[in-house]
């Protein structure tokens, strides 16, 4: 494993750019946790509402056969439910534009894309861990402990 990156434009403020192969360094994905931790629990929290309100919106009668008040919380509901799923959409599109990948929503398990001996792999991290501890390949589930050796130090950089 390298978990070398090809070719970042960092941009202060901005995460990284990836320019070529969306490969990220361990370091790099680890720096991105504050802001992707906040992105999934939103995304999670939008879900469970989401959920909530289709859920309320169904058990309700027809509408034909609802006074205008049950009409105007059918209504109501039916806005929430387009509000809700809009910013659903645009929590997804959060994590596409860093080219991340929810590989769990239900634990809220994100995927930054890497290479492993030549292999798609992603770091993993679910929201609620204190740092990125495990990878996995593209196409297999199997996590994996990410060696001591990927992981550069501070000390290490001051010293190249």
């Amino acid at each position: 494993m390298s978990g070398s990156s090809e070719e970042h434009d960092m941009k202060p403020g901005i995460g990284p750019v990836i320019s070529s192969g969306d490969v990220l360094t361990w370091e790099e994905s680890q720096a991105m946790i504050p802001l992707v931790s906040s992105i999934v629990r939103d995304l999670m929290g939008l879900a469970n509402d989401l959920d909530q309100c289709e859920e309320e919106l169904t058990s309700l009668p027809r509408m034909g056969e609802m006074d205008w008040r049950g009409r105007s919380k059918a209504y109501q509901l039916q806005e929430q439910v387009a509000t809700i799923s809009q910013d659903l959409r645009n929590a997804y599109l959060e994590l596409e534009v860093l080219h991340l990948t929810l590989l769990n929503a239900e634990t809220g398990m994100v995927g930054f894309p890497t290479m492993v001996n030549n292999r798609r792999a992603f770091f993993t991290f679910t929201v609620g861990d204190k740092s990125i501890d495990n990878w996995c390949y593209s196409s297999d589930s199997t996590l994996r402990p990410v060696p001591k050796s990927w992981i550069r130090t501070v000390a290490m950089r001051e010293v190249a």
